[in-house]
């Protein structure tokens, strides 16, 4: 089987949902609940995610919701590079990820820390 397995956008998720959100008057809290603490509740592991709490996994992300940035095949970090959202501008974006407390994506300094994704299964 040589078929791909669909679309992904879960790196622009946050900026798609932005971008049209503040249109419609939607909150930079209102997204941050949607993307974080109802994401972690419906997954079964808000006892240890979705929000900054003490003996939380301190998983975060810098956001700049004034960035604006179009959207290229080259800035994906996807396998599969067909995106439907190829030469949109879009608002807000991740300037540095932190995982467990640890930095593991700067956007300044050209991506993932260690030249790759840095996660596991939950």
């Amino acid at each position: 089987m040589g078929a791909w397995g669909g679309i992904s956008t879960l790196g622009l998720g946050s900026s798609l949902l932005w971008t049209e959100g503040r249109k419609r008057g939607v909150s930079v809290a209102q997204i941050v609940d949607w993307v974080c603490v109802k994401t972690a509740t419906h997954a079964g592991l808000d006892d240890r995610k979705g929000r900054l709490k003490v003996g939380y996994d301190a998983d975060l992300v810098i956001w700049d919701p004034e960035a604006e940035f179009k959207v290229t095949k080259e800035q994906l970090n996807f396998k599969n590079k067909l995106t439907p959202y190829e030469e949109l501008t879009l608002t807000g974006r991740v300037q540095q990820t932190f995982l467990r407390g640890q930095l593991v994506y700067d956007l300044g300094a050209g991506g993932f820390a260690n030249g790759r994704p840095d996660g596991h299964l939950l």
